[in-house]
């Protein structure tokens, strides 16, 4: 009876952790080695049932079938070792969801904060345009030209020129 015991024991440990693996696949969307981990488990658990099924009507004895009872201990240790590997990963899966999820929102935020700035130099580009004088001054015996290129989004760069009441012209520049 113990040695039944036993290897139901075994597959009910190995077909649990099939089942978490393939919650932790699903849940978490994380596919390939977690298929494959939870395929093990459930073969694990087949061949307990095989060796049950074989033993079912005559029970081994201790002494007589000792590395049959031996295989039996060390897969019931295996089975209860992967169950509890795949319930201990999972608060893994957890965080790195929750990781994720968050990395997801920081970066809407992020995008939009981006787009209103972006907005906001495009108006302050278009406010910088209008302030600088759409055409240079003509003076006699003067060549007068001028431009404000600003490396990115605007610059601090101004200029114009102001006519006086004296009939001259003055020239401003700003930085």
């Amino acid at each position: 009876m113990v040695f039944k015991s036993i290897l139901i024991l075994a597959a009910l440990a190995q077909l649990l952790a099939a089942g978490l693996a393939l919650r932790i696949n699903f849940r978490y969307r994380i596919y390939s080695a977690w298929f494959l981990l939870s395929a093990a488990a459930s073969v694990g658990a087949i061949l307990r049932l095989t060796t049950l099924s074989e033993v079912w009507t005559q029970t081994p004895t201790l002494f007589e079938d000792r590395n049959l009872w031996l295989s039996t201990v060390a897969a019931l240790l295996a089975s209860i070792l992967l169950l509890g590997g795949m319930a201990l990963i999972e608060p893994f899966f957890v965080r790195i969801s929750e990781a994720e999820k968050s990395l997801r929102q920081e970066h809407r935020e992020l995008t939009t904060i981006v787009r209103a700035t972006e907005e906001e130099l495009k108006l302050a580009q278009r406010i910088q345009r209008r302030l600088l004088p759409a055409n240079a001054v003509e003076l006699p015996g003067l060549d007068i030209a001028g431009v404000s290129q600003a490396a990115e989004w605007t610059s601090g760069d101004y200029f114009d020129y102001l006519p006086l009441r004296s009939g001259n012209t003055a020239l401003v520049i700003a930085d």
